[in-house]
């Protein structure tokens, strides 16, 4: 198995639970089907996995590709700053537009005229550098 490929798959396995666990009690959902509530997860479980992607890509440009794939200092910030990067223009992006709403519980911050959740944005600025943690971990023991 390729290091993108265990990276993705580390990727789907840690941004699903992520998403499982943050979307109850932070996104309005009210009156949403189980299994429409279930495809919408898999969905953005799935864009997820695809930002991931594009995060790693653009931080192996930035720091380098070795650097990346074994996370070193370098390799980690490049990984995390672009993850941030993604995170909170991804997530503004989408309260510009309207693709979802927030509860109250959600913690947000303004950014040029929109509140930007807080978690959404820490989901897409760790767990890229995480999945390349738990795939390295993973690729090194096999």
């Amino acid at each position: 198995m390729t290091t993108r490929t265990r990276f993705a798959l580390w990727s789907a396995a840690l941004h699903g639970a992520w998403e499982y666990a943050q979307c109850p009690p932070f996104y309005d959902m009210t009156g949403l089907p189980k299994p429409k509530h279930d495809a919408l997860m898999l969905a953005a479980t799935a864009g997820d996995v695809a930002i991931n992607l594009g995060v790693a890509s653009v931080a192996e440009r930035v720091a380098g590709r070795d650097a990346v794939r074994q996370l070193t200092p370098r390799g980690t910030a490049a990984l995390l700053g672009v993850g941030l990067v993604a995170a909170v223009g991804l997530e503004w992006g989408a309260q510009r537009l309207g693709l979802w709403r927030y509860t109250d519980r959600m913690p947000t911050v303004h950014v040029a005229g929109h509140d930007v959740g807080v978690l959404p944005v820490v989901q897409v600025t760790v767990l890229p550098a995480l999945s390349a943690w738990v795939a390295r971990r993973a690729d090194s023991a096999t």
